[in-house]
């Protein structure tokens, strides 16, 4: 049984993890973390969302961005204590998500989330600065248990494959990390959003319509975007950008 059972089975009977805590996580009197699911599938976000509601120790912010950009830009926002991210969001997913999200909201500690998983994969997302992983074959229960975990800082991994395998300790300095990845998380929202626009073969004037800005406004956060990143032209940035799988 998986999340999205999960979410319909404990309407009928309540489960441990739905019971009130002796005490809540972190300092005494402190609320409940805040949690916010963002994920491709826009069921899968919403059904684990409403099974992880139930949960006593947990507070749900109830926006449900299903793209990276769009998680970029609401986590920025919303500031929760704890993302769920879906590790293949379109956009900007997986490590560059979380690097950027660490520029932009350090606050909110992230969770990659995803259907299959190697250790290349969790490796990259935690050197990026996520919190954890979680596969998405879990139990609600498991899950509530790793965001609990989370915020009092320890880093859980579960694969599917193992129970549990707590990283409790940061990543180790100069540990890992794509040089296109730390680059990228020092853009803005705006310039993030505009360079996967270019990337996407858009020119300046189509952008402008789509983002509802002018033609010099584009061409304003192409150019400080490309002095952000080092790069001289245009496909140099689109390059940085695919490498850190943030552009198709």
């Amino acid at each position: 049984m998986g999340l999205l059972d999960d979410a319909q089975h404990t309407a009928t009977r309540p489960e441990p993890w739905q019971r009130a805590p002796a005490s809540a996580p972190g300092a005494p009197g402190a609320p409940p973390p805040c949690v916010l699911v963002a994920d491709a599938q826009l069921l899968f976000a919403d059904a684990l969302a409403l099974a992880l509601g139930r949960a006593p120790a947990l507070r749900l912010d109830p926006h449900l961005p299903t793209t990276g950009l769009e998680a970029l830009r609401v986590i920025g926002a919303a500031r929760p204590d704890i993302a769920l991210v879906d590790y293949a969001l379109p956009g900007m997913h997986g490590p560059a998500l979380a690097a950027s999200l660490g520029v932009h909201a350090p606050a909110t500690k992230v969770v990659h989330l995803a259907w299959f998983c190697g250790p290349a994969d969790v490796e990259r997302s935690l050197a990026a600065g996520a919190a954890g992983f979680l596969c998405k074959r879990l139990r609600v229960g498991a899950v509530v248990d790793a965001i609990v975990r989370v915020h009092a800082g320890q880093r859980p991994v579960l694969t599917g494959r193992s129970a549990t395998l707590p990283h409790t300790s940061p990543p180790r300095p100069g540990a890992s990390r794509s040089s296109a990845t730390e680059q990228l998380a020092t853009l803005t929202p705006r310039q993030a959003q505009t360079l996967h626009l270019v990337a996407t073969g858009l020119t300046a004037s189509e952008i402008s319509d789509q983002l509802g800005i002018t033609e010099g406004t584009v061409r304003s956060h192409i150019h400080h975007l490309l002095a952000r990143l080092g790069a001289r032209t245009q496909h140099e940035a689109v390059d940085l950008a695919r490498e850190a799988g943030m552009a198709p």
